[in-house]
């Protein structure tokens, strides 16, 4: 397992490196300056603070530019990022974490905005972790946010949410043409969708032929796979009595098992991550009959034969990330880490031994992290090398040990 471990690591570091991307972009310098160069492109989830850049596609040195020096750059067909000044708001819309405050509490910084709509009329938006917050300007506004507060008033209230709508009143204001009236207004949330298209409608109201709308806008895709899975899984038990002392290692064993794979791939970072969950259904059965020397039973040299059986049917919800690393059009490698959260059906370890009779034990499994690696083709078929770490069979008993294991190939069949 060390091994296996040190080999995934050293595989995910050298090919983290071999997926720098470079694409062809500019950025203008605080001078005016427009620089054309290779833009690394992250595909932003955060909105950046710097870029790393080279050239040109065959130079080999990598340089930084910030945010202190740079005052706007893009990727071509992609992502457009200015530098504003710009006052700002940082209230959650997060449930967990409302605060009390209707008015915006305002903080003045210096950031990149990712262009949304360009024109007459333009829209940004800012993005650092769970907060998403949008901007404007026109060419009589300066960039200026669009303000939208979700707060609560009374905890002890069942209704206790409320909201500052008030970047209603500044599209009313400020972005209105031709035929919108006040129910046009109160149409719209505060979301890129419905933002986006008020900022296009008003644009070409205006006859605007610079509408430009942002070219990398992605949403996440899902994915159902079909899996099979052969498993190689290696089996012991420890018994803590002394006496009887019928500890047992049933070696290694071939089980299969089938299920069904969900995968949302997240929608940044040029689709290389994702999260899944494989819910799978497996089952073991094994037997063996050994020889224990049980000193007590029958005299001193009493040499007692033991037959055991075990039967094991297992639901298993693996969740966990994987990373793709893309080798072409048809083919991508990818790397997986997670849980897996384990429920024992119909199962059973049993010893029998003629003066001992039959002994039955319940199996009750606990939970166990994987890793896996596995290539991905046509984005249709998908087999993956997964190892699962031990986990316990012997939960319901405090004493007793045991160490369930397995090295399993899973083969995947895309359906959706």
């Amino acid at each position: 397992m060390k091994f296996f471990l040190q080999l995934t690591l050293l595989f995910f570091g050298t090919t983290i490196y071999s997926q720098i991307k470079f694409e062809a972009g500019y950025f203008v310098t605080n001078s005016n300056e427009r620089v054309d160069c290779m833009i690394r492109n992250s595909d932003w989830k955060d909105n950046p603070v710097e870029i790393e850049y080279k050239n040109n596609s065959n130079d080999e040195l990598i340089k930084k530019a910030n945010i202190q020096n740079i005052k706007e750059f893009a990727i071509l067909n992609g992502n457009k990022y200015i530098r504003c000044d710009v006052k700002i708001e940082k209230s959650q819309n997060n449930p967990n974490h409302l605060g009390r405050n209707k008015n915006p509490i305002w903080f003045e910084e210096t950031i990149f905005l990712k262009q949304i709509v360009e024109g007459t009329a333009n829209l940004y938006s800012y993005t650092q972790q769970n907060l998403i917050k949008y901007f404007y300007s026109t060419p009589s506004t300066a960039v200026e946010q669009l303000v939208f507060i979700k707060y609560i008033i009374n905890d002890s209230e069942v209704n206790n949410v409320r909201y500052n709508n008030y970047f209603r009143q500044q599209l009313f204001n400020n972005v209105k043409c031709g035929d919108m009236n006040d129910s046009d207004f109160e149409k719209i949330d505060y979301t890129r969708d419905d933002l986006k298209k008020h900022f296009l409608k008003y644009n070409s109201c205006n006859g605007n032929q610079l509408v430009v709308k942002n070219s990398n806008e992605k949403r996440g895709i899902w994915n159902l796979r079909l899996t099979l899975a052969a498993n190689t899984v290696s089996l012991s038990f420890e018994d803590p009595n002394p006496v009887y002392n019928v500890s047992t290692d049933f070696g290694s064993k071939i089980a299969l098992g089938f299920g069904v794979e969900g995968e949302y791939i997240l929608p940044f970072k040029k689709n290389k991550w994702s999260v899944f969950v494989n819910p799978n259904y497996q089952l073991y059965k094994s037997e063996k009959t050994f020889t224990k020397n049980n000193g007590l039973i029958g005299g001193a040299n009493a040499d007692i034969e033991h037959n055991a059986i075990v039967d094991y049917a297992n639901l298993e919800f693996p969740i966990g990330f994987r990373h793709y690393f893309f080798l072409n059009k048809n083919t991508k490698l990818f790397l997986n880490a997670g849980y897996s959260f384990n429920i024992s059906r119909s199962t059973e370890l049993s010893f029998e031994s003629i003066p001992t009779g039959k002994e039955n034990y319940d199996i009750k499994s606990s939970g166990n992290f994987l890793v896996g690696f596995g290539c991905n083709f046509k984005d249709r078929f998908s087999l993956e090398l997964r190892l699962n770490t031990s986990r316990t069979l012997m939960g319901s008993y405090v004493y007793w040990d045991s160490s369930y294991r397995s090295v399993g190939l899973n083969l995947g069949y895309k359906i959706l």
